[in-house]
């Protein structure tokens, strides 16, 4: 069936990426590698085949870099990019998982690996979506914000008020959640529900 949905995508797109999403992803059934290398360290991580290569700097003591090799299975993150031909880019690690951006050719598409995901993920959140542009600029529109229970709502703004979500971040996910009195748990549940809902919402129009 994996097979047929590459074969579907590849037939029916002519390789162009309408769409950049990035998500923010919670490993489940299968750890991912990633997620115990800083993103600054990564060199390079590539799918070749059914194996993933990440290459990586050394640490402090260690000036060589070091190649860890794994072989993608059907629980890994990076085949549910595979299966529609998407190309999963490490943006950066968290302490409850990964996050990572792709390109894709429509909204369609997006839906579904963000559906696919949550079968293989404790749990999956779409950050932001922009429309590739020679600036890079967002596909700026209103959210209804009625989808959002009283608490996520309380709970995204101080997030958006305490730069949790500026480049650079001007608040960790710990200190966040000190902020809030929430625990980590709680304070990753509202902000991955917030964050699906809102965006979601926006793939809906």
């Amino acid at each position: 069936m994996k097979g047929q949905l590459r074969d579907k995508f590849t037939e029916d797109n002519d390789g162009q990426r309408n769409l950049r999403a990035e998500i923010a992803v919670s490993t489940g059934h299968c750890p991912c590698p990633l997620e115990e290398i800083s993103n600054s360290s990564v060199i390079s991580h590539k799918i070749l085949g059914d194996c993933c290569h990440i290459l990586a700097e050394g640490g402090r003591d260690e000036p060589c870099p070091e190649q860890v090799q794994t072989d993608v299975s059907p629980e890994c993150l990076c085949a549910v990019f595979m299966d529609y031909n998407c190309v999963p880019i490490l943006e950066g690690t968290r302490d409850d998982g990964i996050v990572i951006s792709t390109y894709l050719p429509n909204r369609d598409v997006l839906k579904d690996i963000v559906s696919d995901l949550r079968e293989v993920a404790d749990d999956v959140s779409l950050r932001r979506l922009s429309v590739p542009t020679d600036r890079e600029t967002s596909d700026v529109r209103s959210v209804n914000l009625s989808v959002l229970t009283e608490h996520e709502q309380h709970t995204l703004t101080v997030a958006i008020e305490s730069g949790y979500y500026g480049s650079p971040r001007q608040i960790s996910f710990d200190e966040l959640a000190s902020k809030l009195e929430v625990s980590k748990s709680s304070l990753s549940q509202r902000l991955s529900s917030a964050e699906s809902k809102l965006l979601l919402d926006l793939l809906e129009r």
